[in-house]
């Protein structure tokens, strides 16, 4: 695990997903599963404010979880179509992210802690990728 301390996120992240796919705060649900669509490596979205700067996350299991609930029967659940009708700003999740310059252990200990399997990656205040959760795992290859 040493090994991990010297490990940057800077030299793993742009393998699999070249960039981050990224959204504005008022993008629709069809939006934001078009953007998760992009790159098949990342489940997550990364959802930004009028200045581009980080405000939370939407990730995969979340959509699949906010559109499976219009089918749910003990509670009561609104219809898929006002559930469609909602933006990225409805259910984003709060914000976790790493720079370039953190170390891969870092990057694990922030996945692992807020069950994320994505990470945005912030440099200046500006995403300017993502580490996916295959890029997580690529250092444990060599």
């Amino acid at each position: 695990m040493e090994k991990l301390k010297q490990l940057k996120v800077g030299d793993y992240y742009k393998k699999q997903s070249p960039d981050a796919d990224i959204v504005g705060k008022d993008a629709t649900l069809p939006e934001i599963i078009r953007a998760l669509l992009k790159y098949k490596s990342c489940r997550s979205v990364f959802v930004v404010d009028e200045s581009n700067t980080l405000c939370g996350i939407v990730t995969a299991r979340n959509l699949i979880r906010i559109l499976g609930k219009s089918y749910a029967s003990d509670f009561e659940i609104p219809r898929l179509v006002e559930i469609l009708a909602q933006t990225a700003d409805d259910f984003l999740i709060p914000e976790k992210w790493v720079s370039p310059d953190d170390t891969i252990e870092r990057a694990l200990k922030i996945a692992s802690q807020s069950g994320l399997e994505d990470l945005p990656v912030v440099e200046n205040g500006k995403i300017v990728g993502v580490l996916d959760c295959f890029e997580l795992l690529d250092w444990a290859c060599e």
